[in-house]
């Protein structure tokens, strides 16, 4: 793993750290210090909890007050593939770890294991965090049900300060779309606090992040904002270069980069365009 990753991870598993290191068989990883791994490695989806995803690959589902994340590598080449890629649950434990220090709120992490076959070739990676309580939303949610311009203003405005923390802290989440960010909402459609979730494809840095990392991020939070609101609101006439250039001036006035040119408006644009595999 990258120094940043492990760093942290050293930390956080010390003498007084949250965590510790845990090895039983197959399976080595994090535990949070007070938790059973056995327990958490036995959790299962319906009929005993709520199946979110099943895919060849990936299994996510919630058992009571855990969300478990399973990520399955099947085949010899690719699991050897992964033998030499950082396990994603201690990927998704650092990040986790780093958005504490920036006072960014994400679901605690209870588990973060690796398993494998004869101690060898991994087989599964599963990641056990706290669900989201009640009364917290997606942010497509809160786009979708309480439309209006001044809504979607609001979380760019909240969105450009959240990042502007993150990046200045060395986070880089990778994937932030609508779908990975969650609010608090308040009266009237307003919302009062931003959370992260899926951490598993974040990358973390000493120090800033560069300007280009930073507006790739950008472009991927406002072409989600766009994306949404043409699929499931297309009624509202909202410029595409409107949303971009609110966000930019909005990240500068957080931390004094400029965002905006071609390249912000290029990528904003493959991203809007982009058709991804099902």
């Amino acid at each position: 793993m990258e120094p940043a990753y492990e760093t942290l991870l050293e930390r956080a598993c010390g003498e007084n750290g949250p965590y510790r290191r845990w090895r039983s068989g197959g399976s080595s990883g994090c535990v949070r210090r007070g938790v059973d791994p056995a327990s958490l490695l036995a959790l299962a989806p319906p009929p005993g909890g709520v199946l979110l995803k099943d895919r060849p690959k990936t299994r996510v589902f919630i058992s009571g007050r855990w969300f478990c994340k399973i990520i399955l590598h099947r085949g010899v080449w690719r699991s050897f593939r992964h033998t030499f890629r950082p396990p994603r649950p201690l990927v998704a434990l650092a990040g986790a770890l780093r958005l504490a220090e920036l006072g960014v709120p994400t679901p605690l992490v209870a588990l973060a294991v690796r398993r494998r076959r004869l101690g060898l070739l991994p087989f599964r990676d599963v990641l056990v965090t706290e669900a989201l309580g009640e009364g917290r939303i997606f942010a497509d949610e809160l786009v979708v049900g309480a439309m209006s311009a001044g809504i979607v203003s609001r979380l760019i405005k909240q969105g450009a300060a959240l990042l502007a923390r993150m990046h200045a802290g060395g986070f880089e989440h990778g994937d932030l779309n609508l779908r990975n960010i969650y609010v608090w909402p308040g009266a009237n459609g307003e919302f009062v606090e931003m959370g992260v979730i899926d951490l598993d494809g974040c990358r973390i840095c000493e120090g800033a992040l560069p300007t280009a990392r930073r507006r790739r991020e950008g472009a991927r939070f406002v072409s989600s904002i766009i994306k949404c609101l043409r699929s499931r609101r297309p009624e509202f006439r909202l410029k595409a270069s409107d949303l971009v250039g609110e966000f930019c001036l909005c990240y500068r006035e957080c931390c004094g980069i400029d965002l905006a040119g071609d390249a912000m408006n290029k990528r904003v644009s493959y991203l809007i365009s982009r058709k991804r595999r099902k």
